[in-house]
């Protein structure tokens, strides 16, 4: 597509020079607004980090209580709701738990209005 761009430039008048470096402008735009939006797309949403940790520290004393002493199906839906993905860190010799992000107000709100 650059090179139809440039000829049809050249018709007009235009110096290809100048075509060839706001070509190469927008595609460095481009490349950098897709990088940003994949980012975006990666990386959690902090606040829904904090209110998941927020509904654990409430729900804490209760939760242990069930995890340790309560029957394996219940222990095995209570983990399952909560944690998305238990990494073993082998260097330190720890588990780093990646919690399920706490569904958003507005989901919340539309299921209760139905």
């Amino acid at each position: 597509m650059p090179k139809l761009a440039k000829l049809d430039g050249v018709r007009h008048g235009i110096d290809p020079a100048l075509i060839s470096e706001a070509i190469d402008r927008l595609s460095e735009n481009e490349s950098r607004v897709r990088d940003e939006l994949s980012r975006m797309n990666r990386e959690p949403d902090e606040q829904s980090l904090l209110t998941s940790v927020s509904r654990l520290r409430q729900a804490g004393p209760e939760l242990s209580a069930a995890l340790l002493t309560g029957p394996e199906e219940l222990r095995r839906r209570i983990l399952s709701r909560l944690v998305k993905e238990v990494t073993y860190l082998k260097e330190d010799r720890n588990i780093e738990v990646t919690l399920v992000p706490a569904p958003s107000r507005c989901a919340s709100q539309a299921r209760g209005s139905r």
